[in-house]
């Protein structure tokens, strides 16, 4: 059978990167779907680019009739997608410009946030949950039930990297530095992703979405403290309120301001202990889905932070 073309957006970012080798690995055809073609891929030599079954071709999910000539021009049936905060459609048009122009089956990475109810019943004050909810129904509505799937995971390891400036300087400043969150790696959950691009909804047994977790449960201090102790060095960690902690966010980790304020509001969700948000049975499931779908032990944050330490320098 002949390999499945398969159209990946975001292909330089540290997620798109993993998925796009986890299906080559797994024989898929790779196209490249980039704003700028010019850019590397990551850990993607140029030699190992031009071996392999690799294409580039320019598009941007931004602006629907590139994703439709895109995917008519190579002919993809599976692709890989992200979310586009602000689109003013939630991505309606792109996603129909995929099933128009031949695509057959999307894996979205989606958010953690998002819940197993309702898509309709995520609150809107949940800005960053409700944003990937509305292109998870776009997906629905353009593809069916069994035409896509998110991937849900929960706290992302390199959101660490917005605390690099205060690395630097030897203090972070953070709310909540007791907060915990499970810190999972990009490489983990390109895995997963690569593997549903290539096996397809069949394999995620009758349900539309996958939810993941880091393998520890580690506070936003003792991630600091893990740093610290691979670059060698003292890091002071300080607690501020959250007037302080918006600006940081903003200033620092260059969030938008209303990502900013609902990332806080999280935050002291996380502190008051009801949030729910690591629920002991879900929580395994989702640790043990790395290895389901992903076919290896999820990393931990100490291994990512050796593996990527001098990401973290200035």
């Amino acid at each position: 059978m002949a390999p499945t073309k398969t159209i990946i957006f975001g292909p330089t970012g540290s997620i798109g990167s993993a998925t796009s080798l986890t299906a080559h690995s797994k024989g898929a055809d790779i196209i490249f779907a980039m704003r700028d073609t010019s850019k590397s891929i990551p850990n993607l030599t140029p030699e190992a680019e031009n071996s392999g079954h690799y294409t580039r071709i320019q598009a941007d999910l931004t602006s629907p009739s590139s994703v439709l000539e895109a995917v008519t021009k190579t002919g993809a049936k599976r692709a890989f997608l992200y979310l586009m905060f602000g689109s003013p459609d939630n991505q309606r048009a792109s996603i129909e410009g995929l099933k128009k122009g031949g695509v057959e089956f999307v894996v979205f990475l989606s958010s953690g946030g998002v819940h197993d109810g309702a898509l309709e019943d995520v609150p809107s004050r949940d800005f960053i949950s409700w944003s990937h909810a509305q292109v998870e129904i776009n997906l629905r509505d353009v593809f069916g039930e069994k035409g896509y799937v998110a991937v849900r995971p929960k706290y992302f390891a390199t959101n660490s990297l917005g605390w690099k400036p205060m690395i630097a300087a030897g203090e972070v400043r953070i709310l909540h530095p007791e907060a915990q969150w499970d810190w999972i790696t990009p490489k983990d959950i390109g895995l997963v992703c690569g593997r549903l691009l290539v096996d397809g909804f069949e394999v995620v047994g009758g349900r539309n979405w996958v939810r993941l977790s880091g393998p520890e449960l580690i506070s936003q201090k003792g991630a600091i403290e893990t740093i610290g102790k691979a670059l060698g060095k003292e890091i002071k960690v300080t607690g501020i309120g959250e007037e302080e902690y918006l600006e940081v966010l903003i200033k620092f980790a260059h969030m938008p301001e209303v990502v900013a304020k609902n990332f806080v509001r999280v935050l002291n969700g996380r502190m008051a202990g009801d949030d729910g948000v690591y629920d002991e049975e879900g929580y395994a499931e989702e640790v043990g889905n790395v290895m389901k779908y992903g076919g290896k032990k999820p990393t931990t944050f100490e291994e990512w932070v050796a593996e990527n330490k001098e990401a973290f320098l200035v």
